[in-house]
């Protein structure tokens, strides 16, 4: 781990330290036949460790030093080309395992500078994956993902910095995501063709801060939202192609983060208090290229 020494040059302070670790990567398939396979994969990571800020340090609102933290991670899962191969269908099982988790800590309180990283705990994520497509006709392709997990910390965690009770959720994790959508081909237009697509897709909501999730303060929660997208075109037999584009077709309000904190009034701007940071608006694009051969 790094080791740490003050100079005698002005102040200034030096670091060096030497980390290393090994990690492993196993996996397997077996072809239940042509179309099936079955997988299973094990792997593990790691992130190096490093030091804070020594003056934050000093206030023991973070340590000196914080460690690497280390990932377990295990998925079984199928893999599929069904019905002539017009159906692709991939469903996976996972198991994350998560030690050491490094995480950030801030505290506003007129000290800009009092933040850093520390180690807490362990966090484990379980779920599984889903991703399908199928061409359902010669004209109609259909389309859907989803991740659906629980990141959560496991078994109660208290040190000298921060207290993480068991079952705490994960700060930014979502627990689900999706995406579904088709497109559909019109062809003998204008001597070539046209299509029309559509998407959806949503996410679930997350938890802004460590302290919000422990509290579980419904001020801090990021809310779920969905968006849709549309899209149609026309390639004619000339070269030219036209699409048009419509994202977030509802001009829904979907909330990607939030903060609970008065850090603006530091710089005496309160604009900079409780920063949302919203989805790109309803946007129309339109599209036009020619081919020349």
């Amino acid at each position: 781990l790094p080791r740490f020494g003050s100079s005698d040059t002005g102040g200034r302070e030096d670091a060096s330290g030497v980390e290393s670790d090994t990690v492993f990567k196993i996996g397997t398939t077996y072809h239940l036949d042509d179309d099936i396979m079955a997988f299973a994969l094990y792997s593990e990571g790691f992130r190096l460790g490093g030091h804070n800020n020594r003056r934050a340090a000093n206030t023991g609102f973070v340590p000196l030093i914080f460690e690497s933290d280390k990932v377990e991670n295990v998925e079984i899962g199928l893999k599929s080309t069904l019905a002539d191969g017009r159906l692709l269908l991939n469903v996976i099982a996972f198991q994350v395992e998560w030690e050491d988790i490094q995480i950030n800590r801030s505290g506003v309180d007129g000290r800009w500078w009092l933040r850093g990283t520390l180690n807490a705990g362990k966090g484990q994520n379980r779920g599984f994956e889903l991703d399908a497509r199928w061409q359902a006709t010669s004209n109609l392709y259909i389309y859907g993902n989803g991740s659906f997990g629980n990141p959560q910390y496991k078994g109660d965690n208290t040190n000298a910095f921060v207290t993480i009770p068991d079952g705490t959720p994960m700060v930014w994790a979502f627990k689900e995501k999706l995406s579904l959508g088709f497109e559909y081909t019109i062809p003998e237009v204008f001597g070539g063709y046209a299509w029309l697509g559509y998407n959806y897709s949503f996410e679930g909501s997350k938890w802004n801060t460590l302290s919000n999730a422990i509290d579980r303060d419904p001020e801090g929660v990021v809310p779920s939202w969905n968006l849709s997208n549309v899209h149609a075109g026309i390639a004619t037999d000339s070269g030219w192609t036209y699409q048009l584009t419509i994202r977030n077709v509802f001009d829904q309000l979907g909330l990607n983060s939030l903060s609970n904190d008065s850090s603006g009034e530091l710089f005496g701007d309160a604009r900079f208090n409780n920063i949302r940071n919203y989805a790109r608006p309803r946007t129309i694009g339109l599209k036009v290229t020619k081919r020349f051969e």
